[in-house]
């Protein structure tokens, strides 16, 4: 069992939270210089990774909502480039009409 579980581990008669912390903070009181170095650079350690883990997360959002919005800029401007390709090359209304004209007279 590592060094700090062992030195704020607290009595299960403490169930208030304010004793708890009591507790810890006589356990780090009562800790030699060797074990409160030990501990004060685990919790500075401990600090440390979740900054990393918190800064991580943060750019990743970022990185994830402009990428959504380069995608959707992108799927618009192929949607607007394609819907001018068809106008340009469609005779919808007529090609419409003979394919349905076709598919009745099919049906007979």
């Amino acid at each position: 069992m590592a060094l700090h579980d062992e030195a704020l581990r607290s009595p299960p008669s403490f169930q208030s939270p304010v004793m708890k912390k009591v507790a810890e903070r006589l356990a780090v009181i009562h800790m030699s210089n060797e074990e409160r170095n030990t501990y004060f650079a685990y919790l500075k350690e401990a600090v440390h990774s979740q900054d990393v883990l918190l800064a991580a997360s943060e750019k990743g959002e970022k990185s994830l909502e402009k990428g959504r919005a380069e995608g959707l800029a992108e799927g618009l401007e192929k949607g607007r480039e394609e819907r001018g390709r068809e106008k340009k090359d469609s005779t919808w209304p007529n090609d419409f009409c003979k394919a349905d004209k076709q598919s009745h007279l099919s049906r007979r």
